[in-house]
């Protein structure tokens, strides 16, 4: 293939996409994540530091949605330090779960 032909397959592929408003909103969505983690972290230290308690069900939150965003770039990329990082807080979620759930139960009893 020439440039040309390049250059018309890309922009039928593109045609009536925004490229500008998709990298923007991806780069929205990634910084919303990084925000709510952060605030997350937050409310989590102010909570062990004031009530000497550990909020497992936000940090079971936050690494789930670290897992979905590995898992999303290992089906999208194909690399395997995606996979491997996403098992690896895959791993991590469901341990903090069950830790959420085990506090759930201790404290209702």
């Amino acid at each position: 293939m020439n440039k040309e032909e390049i250059l018309a397959m890309a922009q039928k592929e593109n045609k009536g996409k925004d490229i500008e408003y998709l990298e923007a909103e991806s780069k929205a969505g990634l910084l919303a994540a990084i925000i709510a983690a952060i605030f997350g972290a937050l409310i989590m230290f102010t909570e062990m530091f004031l009530r000497d308690t550990y909020n497992f069900s936000l940090w079971a939150v936050i690494t789930v949605m670290i897992t979905a965003f590995h898992l999303y770039m290992f089906i999208k990329l194909r690399k395997k330090a995606h996979l491997l990082n996403a098992i690896l807080w895959a791993l991590w979620s469901i341990g903090l779960t069950i830790a959420a759930i085990s506090s759930f139960i201790t404290t209702a009893a």
